[in-house]
């Protein structure tokens, strides 16, 4: 393996694991620019760009990177730490299956699915037990019933919003939440 590969290859390791944005940078200037992979420059390029998502770090939502800066953030998605994504159709992502290839392929660390997505529950439910990074998930109580059983263990906090049109009533027995949390697996509920 050439010398640059290798050096491209333990940045890409390290980078998801390094804290601040600003040892980020400082890493990645610190590289050759021949020793620097498409994924590793084009996260450079973002972390030197005026409010591309200095902020956002470690946790990118890439709905909410700037337009301009969108196609940097998807080249960049290999070195990213973590992904959450607040609105799907903010994605720009057409079809099932690149959703689903989407979501799988990336490390989803938070997400949101609200009934504005009742588009793309089915593949939102496909992709879910390959999202292994998942901690986080809110979604609306109708959501959670369609997608309570694709759910990866990894899930460990579970935001739900009541959907406007259900009673209390209906809302007790749509919900089997005491059964999901008996099992241990949800560590926080809001």
């Amino acid at each position: 393996m050439p010398a640059a590969d290798a050096v491209a290859l333990a940045a890409t390791a390290i980078v998801p694991y390094v804290a601040s944005p600003y040892d980020v940078r400082a890493l990645l200037v610190a590289l050759p620019a021949d020793m620097r992979s498409a994924p590793l420059e084009a996260l450079l390029t973002l972390l030197q760009s005026p409010a591309a998502f200095l902020e956002q770090w470690p946790v990118i939502c890439l709905e909410d990177v700037a337009l301009s800066y969108r196609p940097l953030a998807l080249l960049a998605l290999p070195v990213l730490p973590s992904i959450a994504i607040r609105r799907f159709r903010d994605l720009l992502i057409s079809g099932r299956r690149e959703l689903i290839a989407f979501l799988t392929a990336w490390p989803i660390t938070s997400m949101y699915a609200s009934n504005d997505d009742d588009w793309d529950v089915d593949a939102i439910a496909a992709a879910l037990p390959r999202c292994t990074r998942l901690a986080h998930i809110g979604v609306s109580i109708g959501m959670f019933t369609r997608l309570r059983r694709w759910l990866p263990p990894s899930v460990q906090r579970l935001s739900l919003a009541r959907d406007p049109w259900d009673s209390t009533r209906d809302i007790l027995q749509r919900l089997p939440i005491c059964v999901w949390t008996a099992l241990g697996i949800l560590m926080m509920l809001a």
